[in-house]
């Protein structure tokens, strides 16, 4: 079946907005034909079908404030549409207390039965990556059909 769970990567140098990860790491893997792509961070698949989609992140705020926020999101890239199209996002805001100025962590997770068409790129964008946790297995994405 086709299936993937790729677990997150830390960039050193740039911060994207749209993850990369790690596609042979841990418990990290592709099958039935689901391929990672490191280029834009995509999974991609090879079959027409409802596909379960996941994705996680936590994030650490070193300098928390009660109007510190994120935005967590999955979309896809499909052939003949010239922009994504969201599938899933999460808002998140007044998680910090009220004293500014504490560390503070907080998580966010997205799941959702979707129908995808073959060759269509799914990925997760988050607003904030720098505040990304390095834990192994704190951010993680994947879909199985």
């Amino acid at each position: 079946r086709p299936a993937a769970h790729v677990m997150g990567r830390i960039e050193s140098k740039e911060f994207r907005n749209t993850l990369r990860w790690e596609s042979h790491v841990g418990l990290a893997f592709t099958s039935g034909g689901v391929a990672y792509r490191p280029a834009d961070g995509a999974l991609q698949v090879n079959e027409t079908g409802l596909y379960h989609v996941y994705s996680r992140v936590e994030l650490i705020f070193m300098d928390c404030s009660p109007t510190s926020s994120f935005v967590h999101s999955v979309f896809v890239r499909r052939a003949g549409r010239p922009s994504p199209v969201k599938l899933m996002e999460a808002h998140r805001a007044g998680f910090c207390p009220q004293q500014a100025g504490n560390a503070w962590t907080t998580e966010s997770y997205l799941g959702s039965a979707l129908q995808l068409q073959k060759s269509d790129r799914v990925l997760v964008d988050i607003s904030h990556p720098f505040y990304l946790s390095h834990a192994h297995y704190a951010n993680f994405f994947g879909l199985y059909k």
